[in-house]
């Protein structure tokens, strides 16, 4: 049974079958994207984004045989900016490569480790599971109490300040998790309107204004 799907992005087809050999008898279904020469990236982040996946696990070394003129830093630092909290990995065998060249260190994993020892690969099973699991996780609780908060809306009673903020902030994180969708969190309450949570435009602005700042200052750093 499929748990879980992993977009690999991977200039061999044998390396992208030899992992894929050992990671779909414990459950994961492995994708490519059918890498050919002279492929832009615009268009490899488009087939990631495009697919239906759990997480994306990207060679480091793509440029290696000619066939692609950007490594799998580039894919994940450029993914990142679409999707950045979506569960990445640099799997690689050329970790001593891949070190100095990748913005976090802890996205790479060495591919030998998994080649033949069944302890590694359960280890690595564990990785893949519980980044998946977390980013799921972590968009559910944030959709659950978002329907707490309508709710009580709804059932009648009034938020206080710090509700609303809460509300606001939590829509607000939502919409940062894919910035191609990106909506704004008025337009995210779907049936609960600005006026009906008893805050005005200008208190909406402003607190808007703040997320913003803190979402743009996060990313800089």
């Amino acid at each position: 049974m499929t748990k879980y799907t992993i977009g690999f992005v991977d200039e061999d087809p044998q390396e992208i079958r030899r992992y894929a050999n050992r990671l779909e008898p414990v459950g994961f279904k492995i994708i490519d994207y059918d890498i050919k020469k002279g492929l832009q990236l615009d268009e490899l982040l488009d087939r990631i984004y495009n697919s239906e996946i759990d997480m994306v696990m990207v060679d480091f070394l793509l440029n290696e045989r000619g066939v692609l003129g950007f490594n799998g830093d580039r894919v994940i630092r450029e993914f990142k900016k679409i999707k950045p909290d979506f569960p990445m990995i640099i799997f690689t065998s050329k970790d001593r490569q891949a070190y100095p060249a990748v913005d976090d260190v802890n996205l790479i994993y060495d591919k030998a480790r998994i080649r033949d020892d069944d302890a590694e690969l359960q280890r690595f099973i564990t990785i893949l599971s519980k980044n998946i699991e977390k980013y799921r996780n972590d968009i559910k609780q944030r959709e659950d109490r978002i329907k707490e908060l309508i709710a009580k809306r709804e059932d009648g009673e009034e938020l206080d300040s710090q509700e609303k903020s809460e509300l606001y902030r939590l829509q607000f994180e939502l919409s940062n998790l894919d910035q191609r969708t990106k909506e704004t969190p008025d337009q995210l309450l779907v049936d609960l309107k600005l006026d009906q949570l008893s805050t005005t435009a200008d208190e909406a602005a402003e607190l808007l204004r703040n997320l913003k700042k803190e979402s743009d200052d996060k990313d800089g750093v």
